[in-house]
């Protein structure tokens, strides 16, 4: 990639910003990624290339595009079953939930993941 040593130069006058993650570019000519900051804070364990991140949250834009996009090309609607969905079974999940509870989080769900 023709661009690493601007890409460098760049990060570089950035450092003090206390950014921990990784970066990664693409481009037509090679890829650029590096490392910052740590994984795991108080162990001290640093970040690298491939350290798998918890997002928690921050997929639920994207997962609620998705079914948009699914309902737009009239391949499920917000009325449909969760039980329609899914092959798996949920036997404390009501059998009428539908997507559009899923989506309004009116499902009644509980939060399976307390990160407490």
């Amino acid at each position: 990639m023709k661009q690493n040593k601007q890409i460098e130069r760049l990060l570089n006058v950035q450092r003090d910003v206390n950014f921990s993650g990784v970066i990664f570019i693409k481009e037509y000519d090679g890829v650029f990624e590096q490392a910052f900051g740590y994984a795991n804070q108080a162990e001290q364990i640093r970040n690298n290339p491939s350290t798998r991140f918890g997002i928690a949250s921050g997929a639920k834009v994207f997962t609620s595009a998705a079914i948009c996009r699914l309902v737009e090309e009239g391949k499920l609607s917000f009325n449909t079953r969760l039980q329609q969905c899914v092959d798996i079974s949920f036997p404390h999940f009501h059998e009428d939930i539908t997507i559009h509870h899923l989506l309004t989080h009116t499902s009644g769900i509980p939060d399976y993941f307390d990160e407490e």
